[in-house]
């Protein structure tokens, strides 16, 4: 068993000071002139896994007292295992140890001190480290720089630090050489072959410490080599398998091996019956035809009638038919490196679209009828829930699309717009009970003051198109929210395209027509009875503001005069003060109080009345 001697002391003699701090010894820093010994760690050769001896020596060893020595290297190449032989020259014996620096560093310090200096002869080994090469060929190194150069130092008797200065000159670091054959590269040469094909050349990059090499090729090739290259022939017999090489020589033996993959490729087989539709409709799309995979095809090759497109290369296809496509063979051959086999074909029926028709564009307004009927077939199918020659009401504008199918089971599709017609109506206009200032009105208010429709709505009024001439009938009307700034907004029937009078009535106001009929020709209709007197026929409106305009408050019974009769129906709300939505409320307060009464004092006073043609 080794013997190690671990020690922490601190020694006082002759002047010399010698301590032990982190496993290392440290001298008291004294010139001196006299040369270290050249310390010589050796080198060798070894195989990979293998274990070695690494010898310290010295020369020139003289007159020291005391040793503190590092040796550093990378434990991913090297595994320290133990040292041996350990010199009896040296009282007390030395101390050995190994200590992680990093993944990638550890260092080995040896230590030996004693109080007499002693001198050994040229060659003397002070220990043999026994190391197993794990990869590369690594080297072990005098570390002469850390610890300020004081993990590699030699003092004499009186604690005087030897010169070891270059280092390089005082210390030999160990090269251990690498003797194991290198890991091979790949092999470059062709990987896909034929039957029959000759004069292939393989290489692989040269492998170091390779002396020669050993190659192997699958079944029925031949070929023979011992360098890293190797020509080979590939008989009729020859199958798909590996070619190997791996590298040798005498003193480590054989390498690890690479593999090349080859396949052997024999021409492939006559291809078999192609299955598919055999009768089609120009435009059809994603058509799918297959024929049994064909022995020894690495790919296929298809061919389709004009007109038609799709690629492939495996056993089945995708055929998309264009609208000019025509009928005629679709085929196939297998094909790989070494030629194409026999082809199959497959003939194809390619059937015209019929022609479809939707019919013409078709305007209608809002809330008709339509009934749509496509021809050029035999039957129809439409969209949006639509069917052939059943009424239906369109609520939007779109297209409607029919798929018009034949007898030959193709179908062509074609596209008509219905348009749907809206108009719009604006109608702005104030009432003089709700009316403020500023062109604003209040909004009519409930029992608890609260407003009926909403905030900023004054109220609901009726808005009536009458026939611009005597009897003047009804054409539509509109109830509708007239907002607190005097506009109403709505949508009206589309047909009305004629003039027409617009009447404006309120449950507590007089009905006020335009002064004339108004054109509906168009999309929207605007009309304004607030920015002008000549607005409303009669010119039956009040000026409450510059430039301002109301239809006239009172007319609660709405027997088109503001009269005592109106004041005899308020009388009892008046009395009782009633509250809420009523329309004895002109002011829209909420109230029926005398404030109503101020309201239509004015109007009944002047007798207003409604002024029609």
């Amino acid at each position: 068993m080794n013997k190690i001697i671990i020690f922490c002391i601190t020694i006082f003699s002759f002047g010399l000071v010698k301590s032990q701090s982190n496993n290392n010894i440290v001298f008291e820093n004294k010139a001196t002139t006299v040369n270290a010994p050249l310390t010589i760690a050796g080198s060798v050769s070894a195989c990979k896994n293998s274990s070695f001896n690494i010898p310290i020596t010295f020369n020139n060893f003289s007159q020291v007292a005391a040793i503190t020595l590092r040796l550093d290297y990378d434990p991913t190449k090297l595994n320290y295992n133990s040292y041996s032989n350990p010199s009896t020259l040296f009282p007390g014996g030395i101390l050995i140890f190994s200590v992680s620096v990093s993944p990638t560093l550890k260092r080995i310090n040896i230590v030996w001190t004693d109080v007499s200096a002693i001198s050994v002869a040229n060659g003397t080994k002070l220990v043999d480290l026994n190391f197993t090469l794990l990869s590369g060929s690594p080297t072990i190194s005098f570390n002469n720089i850390s610890n300020n150069s004081g993990d590699c130092e030699f003092a004499d008797a009186l604690g005087n630090v030897l010169v070891d200065n270059p280092t390089a000159t005082y210390f030999t670091n160990s090269l251990i050489t690498n003797l194991s054959v290198d890991n091979p590269q790949n092999i470059s040469g062709l990987t896909s072959v034929c039957v029959g094909q000759n004069n292939i050349t393989y290489t692989v990059p040269a492998i170091t410490n390779a002396t020669t090499y050993i190659w192997t090729l699958p079944t029925g090739v031949t070929g023979t080599s011992n360098t890293n290259s190797i020509t080979v022939n590939y008989g009729i017999n020859a199958v798909s398998g590996n070619i190997t090489v791996k590298g040798s020589n005498v003193s480590c033996g054989l390498g690890t091996a690479t593999s090349l993959s080859i396949t052997v490729n024999p021409k492939p087989a006559s291809a078999g019956n192609i299955s598919g539709l055999t009768s089609i409709c120009q435009g059809q799309q994603n058509v799918i035809y297959s024929v049994p995979p064909i022995n020894n095809a690495s790919s296929y090759i298809w061919t389709l009638p004009t007109g038609a497109t799709g690629t492939s290369d495996s056993n089945s296809i995708l055929v998309n038919y264009s609208n000019t496509s025509v009928t005629g063979d679709i085929t196939v051959k297998g094909n790989n490196n070494c030629g194409a086999g026999e082809p199959a074909a497959f003939y194809i029926i390619v059937n015209p679209l019929p022609t479809a028709n939707a019919g013409n564009d078709i305007t209608v307004c809002k809330g008709d009828t339509v009934i749509l009927s496509a021809t050029g077939g035999v039957s129809y199918q439409w969209n949006n829930n639509i069917s052939q020659n059943n009424p239906f009401i369109p609520v939007i504008s779109s297209d409607y699309i029919v798929q018009v199918t034949d007898n030959n089971n193709c179908s062509a599709i074609d596209t008509v717009f219905v348009a749907v017609k809206e108009k719009n109506i604006q109608i702005k206009v104030f009432l003089e009970g709700l009316y403020t200032n500023n062109n604003q009105m209040t909004e009519a208010l409930d029992e608890y003051g609260n407003p009926v429709w909403g905030n900023t709505i004054a109220d609901k009024i009726t808005i009536e198109l009458r026939e611009n001439n005597s009897p003047y009938n009804l054409v539509e009307t509109i109830f509708e929210n007239l907002s607190t700034n005097g506009i109403l907004n709505s949508k009206i029937n589309c047909n009305n395209i004629s003039n027409y009078y617009i009447v404006v009535k309120h449950r507590n106001h007089l009905e006020t027509w335009s002064s004339t009929p108004i054109s509906f020709l168009g999309d929207t209709i605007t009309y304004n009875f607030s920015n002008s007197i000549s607005t409303a026929y009669g010119d039956n409106l009040k000026e409450v503001a510059i430039g301002s305009y109301v239809i006239l408050v009172g007319d609660v019974n709405q027997d088109g005069v503001v009269d005592l009769s109106d004041l005899v129906e308020m009388d009892t709300d008046l009395t009782n003060g009633s509250i809420g939505y009523i329309v004895y409320d002109l002011n829209g307060d909420g109230v029926v109080d005398l404030s109503d009464l101020v309201t239509i004092d004015e109007n009944l006073t002047n007798g207003s009345v409604a002024i029609t043609p």
